[in-house]
């Protein structure tokens, strides 16, 4: 029974031994007994040093007294005889006698270095001499009994032996204690606390290779201390990892499993591991075998290349585009794929993965669709060329007729013989005028949808075009007392446009809020730079408004808004779409805001590329509108 307890104490140290947080532990308990033992130690040492000295001291003092004393009627030389004496039998290796008033020392062995003039000028009256391995003291005749100071030089290198054996003993004796209270600490802490620690971090590596069975690496219960609850804590989260981790794997694969949308798995070397029913269903293959045998689907892109296996475009990153899937007898099928890489901790990809999505009936009805589009296109632009044939050779006829009405209104050959020929005569002129603007609407709508309209462009002075603009719908304003008001900026800068298109958009605007504007309403116009530094004509009207739901229709050709309340309003519907046409031939925008029975505001905003500088306070505008 005794060797496996053995073992398992060595192993235990091994495992220890290799635990850095043991070796953490340990290392700060050594530094700590360390640093208590050294501060006990230390003062110990001193106060060692001093017993010693004080009793070198003493016993120098003793030979010397009592060496004198027996010779104290001796004259001087005799006393030097005795003091080299002294210094063969004692620990008195030299020394100094100052019989005082002027008389020189007498000095025998050693000289010491110590002298009564030193210690007068407040120096100690014993130390070591400038080699530690002499002691020096001076004795007053108080302290000897003899009418003369002596000065002795000791031996003190058995001090200096004895002080280092004395670290010696105790630093041996600390570092043993040390040693043995860091290997019971790392065996306390190790039994109790570090190894259970390295069994935790053993099982969660292993959970973490193997998570759908991790609740195969719970923990034996270590007590009922804290280390205990946490291993509880720990086996209960094992346990609930494993379960969670093989019902969402269940359910992802039986997700990827009933899918109608393919799943293709590859590895790093362009081998499939993995393809769902949907994947072997869309690629007309029998089985995942089958698939697998074959060289598996191959893949044309929109470049017409083509690819036996996906790893080398994914690994270049994901990839999410239409292809064509050429899957069993070369059947081709349209798919939407999307694709990406899996890498490990290292960032090193070891799986890449795509989703095939069947998108043959979206493609056949997106073809059909475009066929459909380009016949609409070519139905278009026929329309567009025939309309503006037929304007062109309407409005031959419509000259001759609103000519000769106007002769004939005119009677420019003579008086018409009854009143009411010339009444039919200005009905005839009015209503070919009418069908003249309309056949130019038409015709330039025509142009502009085929392409064929160009612009004359030259310098457009905006005050002056809205007041040219104002002087047409005046007499209509007038009739039903509408006031016609500018509401103009200063000094708004002149612009690049076509003047004649935007005369002609200026009185489409102004017609249509006269002719929408009750009796007795207001109609303002006006030019301004506007946010960006743009500038904006802009047209307001009191009137009847537009509903929300016909804001939109009345920008569509041959489309009116129903905004009457009082009376109905003729017009062909082709005012606001050719407006909004011509505004953007000049790469402006037409905005319309309007509120049921509150009024519209129709805004033509022009970019400030248009715009031309040439004064310097429109210059400064011109920045200020940009801050």
């Amino acid at each position: 029974m005794q060797i496996p307890r053995l073992k398992r104490l060595v192993l235990s140290i091994k495992l220890l031994s290799r635990s850095r947080l043991c070796w953490r532990i340990t290392l700060a308990v050594f530094f700590a007994i360390f640093a208590v033992e050294a501060a006990i130690l230390i003062p110990s040492y001193q106060n060692y040093e001093r017993d010693l000295l004080a009793r070198l001291n003493e016993v120098g003092r003793t030979a010397m007294s009592t060496a004198l004393a027996l010779h104290s009627n001796s004259n001087a030389k005799d006393m030097l005889l005795l003091g080299v004496g002294l210094t063969r039998i004692s620990n008195v290796r030299g020394g100094a006698i100052y019989f005082g008033k002027g008389a020189p020392p007498r000095i025998f062995g050693e000289m010491p270095d110590l002298t009564p003039a030193a210690v007068r000028a407040g120096g100690a009256k014993q130390g070591y001499a400038s080699d530690r391995a002499r002691y020096e003291a001076l004795w007053q005749p108080a302290e000897t009994g003899f009418p003369f100071v002596v000065v002795g030089r000791m031996d003190s290198s058995v001090i200096h032996g004895e002080l280092v054996a004395f670290l010696w003993r105790i630093g041996g004796l600390t570092l043993l204690i040390t040693s043995f209270v860091c290997l019971v600490t790392m065996l306390i802490l190790g039994r109790y606390l570090l190894l259970p620690l390295l069994k935790i971090r053993e099982n969660l590596d292993q959970a973490l290779t193997d998570p759908s069975n991790a609740d195969r690496f719970v923990l034996s219960k270590t007590g009922r201390d804290e280390l205990g609850e946490m291993v509880s804590s720990l086996n209960q989260m094992l346990e609930r990892v494993a379960k969670t981790y093989r019902e969402e794997l269940a359910t992802m694969l039986s997700m990827v499993d009933r899918s109608a949308e393919g799943m293709l798995v590859y590895d790093d070397a362009g081998h499939i591991v993995y393809a769902n029913p949907g994947c072997v269903a869309l690629c007309g293959f029998d089985s995942f075998d089958e698939l697998q045998a074959s060289t598996g689907p191959r893949f044309q892109f929109a470049d017409q290349s083509r690819r036996d296996h996906l790893v080398d475009l994914l690994s270049r990153g994901p990839f999410s585009g239409e292809v064509r899937v050429i899957g069993k007898n070369d059947v081709v099928v349209s798919c939407m794929l999307s694709g990406a890489r899996l890498e490990d901790g290292d960032g090193n990809p070891f799986r890449y993965f795509a989703t095939m999505t069947d998108i043959s009936e979206l493609r056949e009805v997106y073809d059909n669709l475009e066929q459909q589009n380009m016949e609409l296109a070519a139905s278009n632009r026929s329309k567009s060329q025939f309309l503006a044939n037929m304007s062109h050779e309407l409005r031959t006829p419509l000259n001759a007729i609103i000519g000769f009405s106007d002769i004939m209104n005119s009677e420019v050959a003579g008086p018409l013989n009854n009143p009411q020929y010339k009444e039919f005569c200005q009905h005839i002129h009015e209503s070919g005028v009418h069908l003249l603007d309309l056949i130019n609407d038409i015709l330039d709508l025509s142009k502009i949808e085929a392409g064929k309209f160009v612009l004359e462009e030259n310098v457009v002075e905006p005050d002056q075009i809205i007041e040219s603009s104002l002087r047409l719908v005046h007499g209509r304003a007038e009739l039903h007392s509408i006031s016609l008001k500018i509401d103009s900026d200063e000094d708004v800068p002149r612009f690049l446009a076509d003047q004649r298109k935007i005369k002609q958009v200026l009185i489409n605007l102004l017609s249509n809020a006269v002719k929408f504007t009750p009796d007795g309403g207001t109609v303002f116009v006006g030019a301004k730079i506007v946010s960006g530094g743009d500038l904006a004509i802009i047209v307001r009207d009191t009137g009847v408004g537009i509903s929300a739901e016909d804001l939109q229709k009345v920008m569509e050709p041959f489309v009116q808004g129903d905004g009457s309340l009082t009376r109905n309003h003729d017009g062909t519907g082709l005012g606001l779409p050719l407006t909004k046409a011509i505004v953007e031939m000049h790469q402006g925008v037409l905005e319309m805001e309007s509120e049921f029975g509150v009024g519209t505001t129709v805004t033509a905003r022009f970019p400030r590329e248009r715009l031309i500088i040439d004064s310097p306070a429109r210059a400064r505008d011109a920045v200020a509108s940009l801050a």
